[in-house]
């Protein structure tokens, strides 16, 4: 699979999580003007999938896995709503997503939410995970 096949499998497991809310491509969270300010939704998962430094491995002769790496950034208006995000996205913890035929994902480090600029609670967490690497 692709980068961008594993940033749609995992925007979509995500969601799941998340619901009602969503998560996003980085930098493509929606922000329709209101009063001609700029309003992402009051809460939302932001995500990157990027290849991990690494020879593929070989399991047995079967297909190569390669390693991955999940930033999800969570948002909330408050630091308990950045929270909540974030221990809903920590159920996908040690799961496998067959979507993409990924290994169970495993967590590599975090920080806690702080306030930005705009106001808003975020924090991020990083992920791992092995799968193949199929060009589409």
């Amino acid at each position: 699979m692709s980068e961008r096949a594993h940033a749609e499998a995992w925007k979509t497991a995500i969601t799941v999580e998340v619901d009602p809310w969503a998560a996003y491509d980085f930098g493509d969270v929606p922000a329709p003007l209101m009063d001609g300010v700029a309003t992402p939704p009051p809460q939302y998962v932001a995500i990157t999938v990027t290849q991990r430094f690494g020879s593929p491995l070989r399991m047995c002769g079967a297909r190569p896995l390669y390693g991955w790496r999940l930033t999800t950034t969570y948002a909330g208006r408050t630091k308990n709503e950045a929270r909540w995000m974030r221990e809903r996205i920590n159920r996908l913890a040690d799961q496998r997503l067959d979507a993409i035929s990924a290994e169970p994902l495993r967590f590599e480090s975090e920080s806690e939410p702080e306030k930005d600029v705009d106001g808003v609670w975020t924090g991020v967490t990083l992920w791992t995970y092995a799968a193949p690497y199929i060009q589409t």
